[in-house]
């Protein structure tokens, strides 16, 4: 797991570093929302609440800001995608700012200065939204149904599993994801003229070309 915050540029970093900017006034939450919740049982859902805790994806709390849901979409094989209905959540915080990933356009834009050939590299983080840590004050945010806390050795009757890391559903996990991974690849050396986006520089040669996509 790595932590966000360092991986921010400084602007971003200072953002959100705290939740002062980011939260919306509660006039402005709008309706209450009743998250999805697709866990079969109980017995199942403590399944996943103690694998999540054994990879400190969650800790306890008792008393948070939102309690958010959770289902899963299928994936290749006999995979699930574990997706957090964040939506309780969302409302309470000020929409993010807009994020520009390179679509298909981007690439079909690209011509090369000589025929040399263009040669082509990818690769893709598995679960890059739960390989980063969300800031502390976040965490009161990303809180799931309860569970007992005997479950757990607490004594204390009800806790809620609250991620640590940014849920693949909450309205600012992909701008953050986003921004860590591009200043990365700026850390490395990797200047803003090299990288792919639509409308931007078309033209591929012996200079190394990026883009990211979350």
């Amino acid at each position: 797991t790595a932590f966000t915050l360092v991986l921010l540029s400084d602007e971003r970093r200072r953002q959100y570093s705290s939740s002062e900017g980011l939260l919306a006034d509660e006039a402005d939450w709008g309706p209450k929302v009743e998250p999805v919740n697709t866990v079969p049982s109980m017995a199942e859902y403590r399944k996943l609440v103690e694998r999540l805790y054994s990879l400190k994806m969650v800790r306890f709390l008792p008393v948070v800001e939102a309690v958010n849901g959770l289902f899963c979409v299928e994936k290749d094989g006999d995979l699930l995608r574990l997706i957090v209905d964040c939506r309780p959540s969302n409302r309470k915080f000020c929409p993010p700012d807009k994020i520009e990933l390179p679509g298909p356009d981007a690439f079909a834009q690209l011509q090369a200065e000589d025929a040399a050939g263009v040669y082509v590299s990818k690769y893709d983080v598995r679960s890059a939204f739960y390989r980063l840590q969300a800031p502390e004050w976040m965490v009161p945010f990303l809180a799931i149904p309860k569970v007992p806390g005997a479950w757990f050795g607490l004594d204390i009757e009800w806790v809620y599993p609250c991620f640590t890391v940014l849920p693949m559903g909450h309205s600012h996990s992909a701008l953050l994801c986003q921004e860590a991974h591009a200043n990365v690849l700026r850390r490395a050396g990797f200047g803003s003229e090299q990288r792919i986006s639509s409308g931007g520089n078309r033209w591929i040669g012996r200079v190394p070309r990026f883009f990211v996509y979350l």
